[in-house]
């Protein structure tokens, strides 16, 4: 790609798709211009992949490994963005989840291919609006190569020297101008279902930080809200 493209990915034991999501995203943007933070791993193939990483050349970030960081990864990725901009630009950055694999519409059918991806930024290119990613190709967790198109879950994401804040989740944010957003044709991939051991546990590391305990009616409560990783919740009641 001509455009210069920053990815922003916070994980924590994400053995299952962090090798995929890396091995993806490489072949698209230059490895320089992938940020792994490392929130605390401890599975021992997630730290052997991290390592594997940083020698291919994309940076990974162990500062910020308390569960407090996870949710405060808005902050920590809007800060960041504003720290490329004064010394490293970039056209565009995506603050992402390790599920989401970025892809773009065109002609209203999901393309992978990174000269697509290319054309699609171009239009966008200096906006200063909040740029968003209006719908999103889950995976289905009965059928493996079935995808559910969503449309209720926008992310966020920045052109250059737009970015002034950014949300838990990604999903608000403002830019220098406003909150003005401009919906795209970019869109994710997004394996949010995984097999189900993996599926429960990191549903599990990401809501215990939130909640006095995780008995049933704890997550049937908390499943109802539409607060941070309520679908946690809902997960580990299934």
């Amino acid at each position: 790609m001509t455009l210069r493209i920053a990815l922003l990915m916070m994980q924590k034991n994400e053995n299952f798709l962090l090798d995929p999501w890396i091995t993806y995203h490489r072949a698209l943007v230059e490895p320089a211009s992938i940020f792994v933070y490392d929130n605390g791993s401890t599975d021992p193939q997630t730290l052997a992949i991290l390592i594997a990483a940083e020698e291919s050349g994309i940076s990974v970030n162990r500062d910020y490994s308390r569960q407090k960081d996870y949710y405060d990864r808005g902050i920590i990725f809007a800060n960041f963005i504003k720290q490329l901009d004064a010394a490293n630009p970039h056209d565009f950055y995506f603050p992402m989840d390790c599920d989401e694999f970025l892809a773009c519409e065109v002609d209203g059918k999901p393309s992978c291919q990174p000269s697509n991806i290319e054309r699609t930024l171009e239009k966008l290119k200096d906006s200063d609006k909040v740029l968003t990613v209006p719908h999103k190709h889950v995976n289905s967790p009965y059928h493996q190569n079935r995808y559910s198109k969503i449309v209720w879950c926008r992310k966020c994401f920045f052109a250059r020297d737009a970015c002034e804040s950014l949300s838990d989740g990604f999903h608000e944010g403002s830019s220098h101008s406003g909150e003005e957003r401009l919906d795209s044709d970019i869109t994710y991939f997004e394996f949010h279902y995984k097999p189900y051991p993996d599926h429960q546990r990191l549903s599990r590391q990401k809501i215990e930080y939130l909640l006095p305990d995780l008995k049933r009616r704890t997550l049937s409560e908390y499943s109802k809200t539409l607060r941070s990783n309520h679908h946690a919740a809902t997960a580990l009641l299934q």
